[in-house]
């Protein structure tokens, strides 16, 4: 299935009318009401979408069901066959392990009580109310649900600047994301019950050789799985960049023929890569330009924009005003049932930060890379201090647990943790909602963010990581023709890194974190990004107040400079005026 939404029954009220405003926003967006299923407690309500109908659901009687929402193997198998091995598998005790991947919600009805289980990483996003009433796949089917929203001030600073909300928060105060650690358990109560959490128990570091075949066994029975799955039915990009050559040579590997595409205008150097590659190896290869895609109308705009945001489930990580390219080419990616492959997190095999070997204070990661904002286009409501503190919290209770570490303290991360920041904080969270809106079109993975590969990951040692060295002989192994073809950074991935980009990546991993803190902010006030036409005053007009009322409690808009920091603003002056967002 594409969508879901559990409806808890208050057996002493009705509340038909929850069920039945959550179902006519699923309608709104265009899912398709495929099915209900209940137990004494809860209604499951199950949505297709007309571009890819999936039926991951196994009934075995009315007390014990099991249903994917996203994209779910167990071994080499899915849909009805990986459900049902679960079903067998399942007690109250039940966790997913190794042999479980992709990015997915699993709900499980076992004698008559739910248990919802995500993937490991938590990629796929879950939305529930404070008080446990509704829980869904949708941020938008819950927020219609909620009697007065109330923007969450953080998660507003954090989005526009990041395109991305931490820590289990959404926009909405009275929305958060269920936890991946723990799985909830739906009977007359809601109880949590925690899951192991044993992303560190993977192995030591074995020696550059014996560690690259131990993840190349790895990835080997993940693709293994798709292909067995979906043979040819898969789509996949491909750039002058390492993660999607490695998803190519993979899928290579294991005999798969997908289908291939190219994003950008014919001069660009990704579109130049790809078309000598697809030309030198024999396989066709769509090359689409997002830019040239029909620009609509004045007109026209507001049902473009209506579109996009009731597709993208309100505010996706680039925003919702564009020309309807991004929805088409996604719309286009999922048709025939295929799988939609994403090469983002392959960095976990490269050094994603640009930091030295060593252990940081958590405000020096912070400094280094979650500093892309410039505080004078931020109005009183804005607190530096308390922005970074939050941050602080969110990466606590990811590696200590909630409660464990003082908010604001600096306590000290070992580069082993370092590295859990990038699969486990930044994807979880701005790679996840992405790839949770691609599972809304069909099935879609970014498979190298698995459990058990950032456990290997996680002991690579960074002189290896630099300059690309691990995952370029990563891609060595798999398909040694497809590594032997130029990349964007200068030189074949068979080959050793050029002594110009060496020096590039050095003058990076030494600059200190206290520079690369102001270093947008800097940047940001001499460069100023091309306005696209769908940002200019004439088409907001036509969906927006241009004046942004509301944005305009946490953002001075005349003095921003970046295109995608506009269109973000302007995705949620649509959004708060579209559900009455209050303060």
């Amino acid at each position: 299935m594409t969508a879901f939404a559990l409806v808890r029954r208050d057996l002493a009220a009705d509340t038909s009318n929850t069920l039945a405003k959550v179902v006519g926003s699923f309608i709104e967006q265009g899912f398709a009401h495929a099915r209900t299923l209940g137990t004494v407690h809860w209604d499951l309500a199950l949505f297709d979408t007309p571009v890819n109908p999936l039926k991951d659901i196994y009934v075995r009687d009315q007390r014990n069901f099991a249903v994917a929402v996203g994209t779910f193997f167990h071994g080499a198998r899915c849909g009805v066959t990986a459900l049902r091995a679960v079903l067998d598998e399942f007690g109250p005790d039940y966790f997913l392990g190794a042999e479980s991947f992709g990015s997915f919600c699993l709900i499980v009805c076992h004698d008559g009580i739910l248990h919802v289980l995500l993937d490991r990483i938590g990629v796929f996003k879950v939305y529930r109310d404070d008080d446990w009433t509704v829980l869904s796949s949708s941020f938008l089917a819950l927020l219609g649900t909620i009697k007065q929203p109330l923007a969450d001030v953080q998660s507003v600073y954090e989005y526009v600047f990041q395109g991305a909300t931490y820590n289990g928060r959404t926009i909405v105060r009275q929305i958060r994301l269920l936890d991946q650690r723990s799985a909830a358990v739906l009977g007359a109560e809601v109880v949590h019950r925690a899951l192991p959490g044993d992303l560190w128990s993977g192995p030591a570091w074995q020696g550059f050789d014996r560690h690259l075949a131990s993840i190349v066994d790895r990835l080997r029975a993940y693709f293994s799985a798709m292909v067995e799955c979906f043979a040819d039915n898969i789509d996949t990009a491909l750039s002058g960049g390492y993660d999607s050559r490695l998803l190519l040579a993979l899928l290579r590997d294991r005999g798969a023929k997908p289908r291939v595409h190219v994003y950008g205008g014919k001069d660009d150097l990704d579109v130049r890569i790809a078309q000598a590659i697809a030309s030198g190896e024999d396989f066709p290869l769509e090359a689409v330009d997002k830019s040239i895609y029909g620009q609509p109308t004045q007109a026209e705009f507001p049902q473009t924009i209506r579109d996009n945001f009731l597709w993208f489930d309100g505010y996706p990580a680039d925003g919702i005003f564009d020309s309807g390219a991004d929805r088409k080419t996604r719309t286009a990616r999922a048709r025939g049932g295929a799988l939609a492959l994403n090469g983002g997190g392959g960095e976990i095999f490269r050094n994603f930060f640009y930091l030295r070997d060593g252990s940081y204070d958590v405000r020096q990661i912070l400094w280094a890379f979650f500093s892309r904002f410039d505080p004078r286009i931020c109005t009183a409501e804005f607190s530096e201090e308390r922005y970074y503190v939050e941050h602080e919290r969110a990466i606590a209770d990811l590696l200590r647990g909630p409660g464990e570490a003082a908010v604001g303290s600096r306590f000290r991360l070992s580069r082993e943790e370092v590295e859990l920041l990038y699969p486990c904080f930044r994807c979880t969270f701005w790679m996840g909602r992405n790839t949770s809106i691609n599972n809304r079109f069909g099935y879609a993975l970014t498979p190298f963010i698995e459990a058990e590969l950032v456990k290997l990951a996680l002991s690579v040692p960074i002189r290896f990581k630099n300059h690309g060295k691990f995952e370029a002989a990563l891609i060595e192994a798999f398909d040694p023709r497809l590594a032997s073809y130029p990349s964007a950074y200068g030189e074949a991935f068979d080959a050793s890194p050029s002594l110009k980009r060496i020096i590039k990546d050095q003058l990076t991993l030494w600059r200190p974190t206290a520079v690369r803190r102001y270093s947008y902010r800097l940047q940001s006030r001499w460069r100023r990004s091309a306005v696209p036409t769908t940002l200019t005053s004439n088409y907001l007009a036509t969906v927006i107040d241009p004046a942004f009322p509301r944005m305009s409690v946490y953002f001075h808009v005349p003095r921003m400079v970046s295109a995608e920091e506009v269109n973000r603003v302007a995705t949620l002056e649509y959004l708060f005026a579209h559900y009455t967002i209050g303060g």
